[in-house]
């Protein structure tokens, strides 16, 4: 990995159950917020019927543009697509000391500006998000609060990068997981497969690289696959329900 790639990588993470200074807007359906040093900005809204969307700049060059967010239940009150209402925010800032297992750096310090948006739904049901952004990354997880033994039905997270990126990355395959094959070079307009693994990576036309993956899977959560929605737009797709992993085989 040459300099310029080091300087220019950005890291997208994102974790279910999971901006510095926060800068008012005069849109109170639009919040923006930055890196401790500036370079990095996210900026979220709502749209015209109340549907949640971020995006990504860096250096003043739009990366990810306008992506969805949201989840649903399958209980059917705890949807959050559309029809939400911000009714609490806060940010705060996170500095965190530690010591890497493996990698060329052994004691790490991570700095990162927090905001929690906490919204309701049509049905009164509240759904935090959290976005985390550091120099070199953003983050973001949902957290719902409300007493449900429904399950998960969908998630709409997006990743809306521009179609004539590159793309490293592996796809998906019906019978294995074993992320053992190539992480094949391509055009994001190419990625036809009906689902790809996480992690990718992928660089712009600006030559900004962007790293996408999941995070804190410890067992609350599946391990997500992404797909290609076309013109650049991946979105988060749920495991394969049909495979059953004890018997090694699909039902």
């Amino acid at each position: 990995m040459d300099g310029k790639m080091k300087r220019n990588l950005i890291l997208i993470i994102l974790s279910l159950i999971f901006l510095a200074s926060c800068q008012p807007s005069r849109d109170e359906s639009r919040w923006h917020v930055a890196s401790p040093d500036g370079n990095l900005q996210v900026e979220i809204a709502l749209d015209s019927v109340q549907a949640l969307f971020y995006s990504v700049s860096y250096k003043g060059q739009r990366v990810v543009q306008a992506s969805r967010l949201g989840l649903g239940l399958s209980d059917g009150k705890n949807s959050f697509f559309k029809g939400l209402r911000l009714e609490k925010d806060s940010a705060g800032d996170i500095q965190d000391e530690y010591e890497a297992i493996s990698g060329k750096r052994k004691r790490c310090f991570y700095q990162a500006k927090e905001r929690t948006f906490i919204l309701s739904n049509e049905s009164a049901r509240l759904m935090e998000i959290i976005f985390r952004v550091s120099n070199h990354g953003v983050a973001f997880r949902y957290q719902l609060h409300n007493q449900s033994q429904a399950k998960v039905a969908k998630e709409t997270s997006e990743f809306h990068l521009p179609g004539e990126s590159l793309a490293w990355i592996q796809h998906y395959r019906h019978m294995g997981n074993d992320y053992e094959m190539v992480y094949t070079k391509r055009l994001l307009d190419t990625m036809n497969m009906p689902a790809y693994y996480l992690p990718g990576l992928f660089e712009t036309p600006q030559r900004i690289w962007v790293f996408i993956s999941d995070a804190a899977v410890s067992g609350d959560y599946a391990a997500c696959q992404i797909t290609h929605k076309g013109s650049g737009k991946l979105a988060i797709r749920l495991p394969d329900q049909t495979y059953n992993w004890e018997e090694g085989a699909h039902h």
